[in-house]
């Protein structure tokens, strides 16, 4: 599978998911056939092919959106929900029906975020996840954690891993995630603190003060300077030195944090994004950075 091949599909799902979002709300089988379809296809699991997609494949719990297979063999149970829809409340449903039918992964995704679990652990962290609002190149890469060579290696569960534990100590705080898993949907409520890998905390309000935050704090602790280059996201700057967009634009709601400015303008979906991205742009892990979400 050349890269360039899937990197050119995921702008373009992308661009879909941009110009016919509405629909894709509202809509389960369209989400599916503009946004799953293509992705699984180009990954290698080709869903015209009933040897190794079996779409509706049911199990004692039910019917799920596809079973992928290999010989015969089930490999993966997938859930498929409609553009936005939350996911958390389906991955417990998913891993019992993985185990029942002998699955070894179970992938949960609303077109736009993909989370990857494997069905032998207990712990409900994914061992994948992207989210196509990510930079292209970097979502390219996460992606091949779906690509069915990689499923079927017997490296698979080493290339998989679980990151390396952060550096703080988790503890046993209810609602504490590690922003490398915090996918909000369009409306969720925003997060109260944000704690560093260094182990200090603040108290936030609002989703863009995750990205805001995490900029502060990598540029105090000198992990972040000006010699990095912007990151750009569907042709608008995400941080950058000026607040203009590549098209000449000035930002909608600029931002100022020590010497970057850093585009406001985003709801909660692209803002833990954007936050990723920061982190992931400093050279740093972003399950080292812990988020408090409310109940």
């Amino acid at each position: 599978m050349p890269l360039d091949d899937l990197l050119a599909l995921i702008r373009t799902i992308q661009r879909v998911a941009d110009l016919h979002g509405a629909a894709l709300r509202e809509s389960q089988p369209l989400t599916r056939y503009a946004l799953v379809d293509p992705l699984l296809r180009r990954l290698g699991w080709d869903t015209e092919d009933p040897a190794l997609v079996v779409p509706e494949y049911r199990s004692g719990s039910g019917a799920h959106e596809y079973g992928l297979l290999d010989d015969g063999r089930l490999v993966a149970l997938v859930e498929a929900h409609a553009l936005d829809e939350p996911l958390r409340e389906s991955v417990d449903a998913l891993l019992i029906a993985a185990r029942e039918t002998g699955a070894a992964y179970g992938a949960i995704t609303d077109g736009w975020r993909w989370e990857l679990y494997a069905a032998s652990r207990e712990t409900e962290r994914p061992i994948a996840a992207f989210d196509l609002a990510g930079e292209a190149e970097a979502v390219c890469v996460s992606a091949l954690a779906l690509w069915r060579p990689l499923l079927l290696s017997h490296i698979a569960g080493e290339a998989l891993s679980e990151p390396e534990p952060p550096q703080w100590d988790a503890g046993t705080e209810i609602g504490w995630h590690s922003l490398a898993a915090v996918y909000p949907a369009l409306n969720d409520a925003p997060p109260s603190a944000i704690q560093f890998p260094d182990a200090t905390q603040i108290d936030i309000e609002t989703w863009i003060a995750l990205p805001v935050e995490v900029t502060r704090w990598l540029w105090q602790e000198e992990h972040y300077d000006e010699t990095l280059p912007p990151i750009t996201l569907q042709k608008r700057h995400v941080i950058a030195s000026e607040p203009e967009h590549p098209s000449g634009a000035l930002f909608s709601q600029p931002l100022q944090v020590g010497p970057f400015w850093l585009e406001g303008k985003f709801d909660a979906r692209y803002c833990a994004s954007n936050a990723r991205l920061i982190v992931k742009h400093a050279g740093l892990d972003p399950a080292q950075f812990r988020v408090r979400l409310r109940d």
